[in-house]
């Protein structure tokens, strides 16, 4: 079969939509991301799906520029004033990180693993774009394992499924509700205002990244687009969730998915069986280390302990899945969804911001 644009931007968004069903149907257990990765494996394993026909679609070049508007987009959505209310939050999430890196160095001391194995499994916390950059930073200097990144957040749903439905059923068990700790209070629509007007700044932006910061800065360009979509935001020049605003989050996450498929193209099952031994033993190295973090936040009271496995585990799976979840299994044991602001709280900053500021401030050590 001859592939041309039509057919290879189809198949991309097919693999998308079966994806997205199946996330739908099990509610968040076989994510997106798994679906469409294991799809992309099997195809590049056939011989159907390779890195031309990915480039024929004109997705990844989407991708590559969803990739920096999305970075700009998140610092525009941060507030200096909500960071510093929301620190011991930021401050316990970074930790559970900073834990999971140390306690994967043991491993690498005994040799089952390489430092460039070990930075990927950063991609089990938070989003895609962390995928994204951990994938491109190790273009660098380990090129031929660039897509070990991407196995890591296929795997990323399954842990914290687990973990906060363990849990929060002991939680909820132990009947730990913090009258503090309510439900978010109903916010005014956001208004939407003129795509072109908000597109360009967001542009603009990653042009002043790209061209004046990037080149004279040690960090990855994430991190930098991150602070000017900040700058931009707090000098007007840019509202407040700019992309919410406009509701074309979808369609940029399609581009920035597109970089997935891109890297795992080139990937068979022979090449994803050798490295699963590494995804397992890292994954149980990241749940151990939610463990431990919890247990050093709980200050010795088991009822906290299980809250912070609860609160951490957002770094794993974002909003609005655990969200859901919390709610479905406070109306089984009968009590009110008072935790819900705050498992918000740690689903914003655990899955959109924390893991994009380390990962790029991680990037100076590549």
């Amino acid at each position: 079969m001859e592939w041309g644009f039509e057919e290879s931007m189809l198949l991309l968004v097919v693999l998308m939509a079966a994806g997205q069903w199946m996330s739908s149907k099990t509610r968040g257990m076989v994510s997106l991301q798994f679906t469409f990765g294991t799809a992309c494996i099997a195809l590049a394993t056939a011989g159907i799906l390779t890195p031309a026909v990915v480039q024929l679609s004109k997705l990844n070049e989407i991708g590559v520029m969803a990739f920096s508007v999305l970075m700009i987009n998140t610092g525009a959505s941060l507030s200096l004033r909500e960071m510093n209310q929301k620190k011991r939050i930021m401050v316990s999430l970074a930790m559970l990180v900073m834990v999971s890196m140390m306690m994967s160095s043991v491993g690498r001391w005994f040799g089952w693993y390489t430092f460039e194995e070990q930075f990927a499994h950063i991609a089990l916390y938070g989003n895609g774009a962390v995928a994204a950059i951990a994938s491109n930073i190790m273009h660098r200097n380990a090129s031929q394992i660039a897509y070990l990144p991407w196995l890591f957040f296929m795997a990323q749903s399954f842990l914290g499924i687990i973990a906060f439905k363990f849990s929060c059923g002991k939680v909820l068990s132990c009947d730990v509700q913090n009258e503090s700790s309510c439900s978010p209070a109903p916010q005014a629509e956001l208004k939407k205002i003129p795509l072109t007007y908000v597109f360009s700044l967001l542009f603009i932006g990653t042009l002043i990244n790209k061209t004046v910061i990037v080149p004279w800065s040690p960090f990855h360009p994430s991190f930098t687009a991150i602070v000017v979509g900040l700058m931009l935001m707090k000098t007007r020049l840019l509202p407040k969730n700019p992309l919410d605003r406009t509701s074309s989050m979808e369609f940029l996450m399609m581009g920035l998915i597109s970089l997935m498929a891109l890297s795992l193209s080139s990937v068979e099952w022979s090449m994803m069986i050798e490295k699963l031994g590494i995804v397992l033993l890292l994954s149980i190295n990241s749940m151990a280390a939610l463990v431990l973090t919890a247990g050093l936040l709980s200050a010795k009271s088991k009822k906290t302990f299980y809250k912070n496995i609860m609160m951490l585990s957002s770094m794993y799976m974002g909003f609005p899945y655990l969200l859901m979840k919390y709610k479905k299994l406070a109306i089984q044991k009968n009590q009110p969804p008072m935790m819900a602001g705050e498992i918000s709280d740690f689903c914003r900053f655990g899955y959109y911001v924390v893991p994009i500021v380390l990962v790029g401030l991680m990037s100076v050590l590549m």
